[in-house]
């Protein structure tokens, strides 16, 4: 999303078949933009509770993908791939783990 906001949200209104007038569209594509998210982040954060996050932006990290890499114990992984397996097909993992570069990604959001 972060290479090409515009198509990304284009390919969603496309896929729920709400297509929104072109001025609509550019103030959705602003807002939904990863510094207007940040910077609007007590709006938009997931009410996780207090203490949480340490602040709501925290939320809004890097906008990157894998953060996750390197970090997780060779069991939490085992319980991920096993639970992901059972519940995706490999083209929606490849999207949900590396977004539009993964393989197959485009498809799964059309």
């Amino acid at each position: 999303m972060l290479r090409d906001l515009s198509d990304a949200l284009a390919r969603i209104a496309a896929h729920v078949a709400i297509p929104p007038p072109p001025e609509v569209m550019t103030t959705i594509v602003e807002a939904a933009t990863f510094a207007s998210m940040k910077s609007n982040a007590a709006r938009f954060t997931p009410g996780a509770g207090p203490g949480y996050w340490k602040a709501d932006a925290g939320f809004f990290d890097s906008a990157s993908s894998n953060r996750w890499e390197g970090r997780l114990a060779a069991d939490d992984l085992l319980a991920y791939d096993t639970r992901i397996v059972a519940l995706l097909t490999p083209a929606e993992r490849s999207w949900l783990e590396w977004g539009s570069r993964g393989q197959g990604s485009r498809g799964f959001v059309q």
